[in-house]
């Protein structure tokens, strides 16, 4: 002290004592190894050391001085015996008495995993999000992928959320999935990267255009179904191949060719050598069999086309191809081109899976006939479509009709397509 006269007076030591902000991690598990926490805060010398307080036992840790603001310290084995709530504050050795304020540390039971959602996945699937179930969570706690932390965030104590990216499931095996948190880990639980195991049922197999039970040598069929392909593809040139996706269809033992491939639906064409009755289909998935389904084949199965959401036929008006359409009516006297699928055999057989030639054309063995607004409308030409796989043109002239959406009702065979409509504008 300096009076104002500039007399200084005698000394006098003043002791500060140091602050602590914050102890990472605030939690070891119970029966944990040796645990190293840091504290933070201010005004640390070299004495300093970090104490542990618990059921009325003090105990001087190993420190080290990092700097002012830092030590670092090692909460031994035997202070990890039991699940209590401690405390841990800095004091100088030095100076005796003089210590920090006391921050909690939690010794408590270690995380344990209960459930995983999902708890298996297709091996070269999409990344996703896996959901932990457990108890004893933490904020810091990281999920483990074999041994390697997943960018983890903390919902709960019961409950965390990991980001499981494609690449760690490119191939099949099994995975140890873990959760830990500052001084434990939990118990390990397998998650199963595996082949897609396709299934379809009888139900499932139906005519591509109609979505009936109605299936011909040659149709189009979709095949409904889960784990049908390890992903989504179309097939990008004709003939059609036979495997897709690394998915396969036999069908009676024959491949079918493949239009589509996605994880819940195949579209394909049955091969024109297939006999009417019951025929057996196998989806195979990267070399993964899916049971034997059967499914009855006919002479004949029509399935007129339909545009998307819609029961209006997927048609073109003659002569300029427009598509018909409320906005594009054809009128009565003009021809309308019909597309469909499930014809049956033709005079001028295709080899499966390829298109058919514009000359000679390939007409159905089977009798068509038609009506358009209940009116029999002429069938001008009906044969396998040129450049396209599995489907028919059927080339209608518009009879006298009402205007408006008038319905189409085709049959082959005796057997009655799935009805829809033509946009008929006034004669």
């Amino acid at each position: 002290m300096v009076t104002p006269d500039g007399t200084v007076s005698n000394s006098f030591g003043i002791i500060v004592q140091p602050v602590v902000t914050a102890i990472t991690p605030n939690f070891a598990a119970v029966g944990a190894s040796d645990v190293t926490i840091t504290a933070t805060g201010a005004g640390f010398v070299s004495t300093d050391v970090l104490v542990i307080s618990q059921s009325n036992t003090r105990l001087n840790l190993l420190t080290t001085n990092i700097s002012a603001t830092t030590l670092t310290a090692v909460v031994p084995p035997a202070m990890l015996v039991q699940a209590v709530q401690a405390t841990i504050f800095v004091s100088d050795t030095a100076a005796g008495d003089v210590f920090s304020r006391e921050l909690p540390f939690t010794i408590g039971r270690p995380p344990a995993i209960t459930s995983l959602n999902p708890a298996s996945a297709i091996a070269g699937g999409p990344s996703f999000t896996l959901v932990v179930w457990g108890s004893g969570f933490l904020p810091g706690a990281a999920v483990q992928w074999d041994g390697a932390p997943l960018p983890t965030a903390f919902v709960s104590d019961t409950q965390l959320t990991a980001s499981v990216a494609a690449v760690l499931i490119a191939v099949q095996r099994t995975v140890g999935t873990a959760v830990t948190v500052p001084g434990g880990i939990s118990n390990t639980v397998i998650f199963d990267i595996r082949l897609p195991t396709p299934f379809t049922a009888t139900a499932g197999v139906v005519n591509a255009a109609s979505g009936l039970p109605s299936i011909a040598p040659g149709s189009l069929i979709s095949i409904y179904g889960v784990d049908l392909a390890a992903g989504s593809g179309a097939a990008g040139s004709i003939p059609l191949p036979t495997s897709l996706n690394e998915t396969s269809v036999t069908i009676n033992g024959v491949l079918a060719p493949l239009l589509f491939t996605s994880p819940t639906q195949i579209n394909a064409q049955v091969p024109f050598e297939t006999p009417v009755g019951n025929a057996t289909l196998v989806a195979v998935v990267a070399g993964q069999k899916s049971a034997a389904v059967t499914f009855n084949v006919t002479a004949t199965g029509p399935g007129v086309l339909m545009q998307p959401q819609s029961n209006h036929a997927v048609a073109q008006n003659y002569s300029d191809w427009s598509v018909n359409a409320p906005q594009n009516a054809a009128a009565p006297g003009q021809y309308v081109v019909v597309y469909l699928t499930g014809q049956g055999l033709v005079d001028n057989p295709v080899a499966t899976g390829a298109a058919p030639p514009a000359s000679p054309p390939s007409v159905p063995l089977a009798a068509a006939q038609a009506k358009i607004g209940g009116s029999a409308a002429d069938i001008q030409f009906l044969g396998l479509a040129p450049g396209l796989v599995g489907v028919s043109q059927m080339n209608l002239l518009i009879p006298v009709v009402g205007a408006g959406e008038q319905l189409l009702e085709v049959s082959i065979g005796g057997v009655a397509a799935n009805t829809s409509t033509l946009s008929v504008q006034a004669q």
